[in-house]
């Protein structure tokens, strides 16, 4: 199994690090988010795809739809 770490994107003041793993199957996106003052949070996006591109974009969108959900429902310290 290979692990891929592509560049990672500045979202909304995180950082989004998408990690692809790649195997005989396809190519399977894992997303690490780290948020300002708040520490860092992996998870996985569901799915396995044929390329490593569109493992990419899901898991930036996915990561997208983190972001704003983790600001919603943590309360500021």
């Amino acid at each position: 199994m290979e692990f891929i770490k592509p560049t990672g994107v500045d979202f909304m003041g995180s950082l989004i690090t998408p990690i692809i793993a790649h195997d005989a199957k396809g190519y399977v996106p894992l997303v690490v988010i780290a948020f300002p003052g708040d520490g860092v949070h992996g998870t996985g996006a569901p799915g396995c795809f044929r390329s490593r591109e569109k493992a990419y974009r899901c898991v930036i969108e996915y990561g997208e739809t983190e972001v704003p959900r983790h600001f919603l429902f943590t309360p500021e310290s």
